[in-house]
């Protein structure tokens, strides 16, 4: 067993290639190092490399979905903490805290 810790490069890309008609190979470039997924040569390899292959492309998305939510969360804080140190005050209607019903207040608008 091999346990690997790597980061992607700015030059990281993925690939598929075909070395031979029964040898696929999923290759990850990432920059500098190189990690190549082969197929297992055992029996049943095929169809465990396919699910290898469909769980890592699941677990990806679902880590990039995950990230840019972040990212997107963090944004939005971040335009709220300017409107509060710009003399903003965020006003809320009654029920739940962000309702819908926000309101924008400049105390420096005439």
């Amino acid at each position: 067993m091999i346990n690997v810790s790597c980061a992607p490069g700015p030059a990281a890309a993925v690939g598929a290639k075909w070395h031979t008609a029964e040898l696929p190979t999923l290759v990850m470039y990432l920059d500098p190092e190189s990690i190549a997924f082969g197929l297992p040569s055992i029996p049943g390899g095929e169809e465990m490399l396919v699910r290898f292959l469909r769980e890592l492309s699941r677990e990806a998305a679902n880590l990039a979905t995950q990230m840019e939510q972040k990212r997107a969360i963090a944004a939005r804080q971040a335009v709220d903490g300017q409107a509060i140190e710009g003399g903003q005050h965020r006003l809320r209607g009654s029920g739940e805290p962000g309702a819908a019903r926000d309101v924008w207040f400049d105390p420096t608008d005439h």
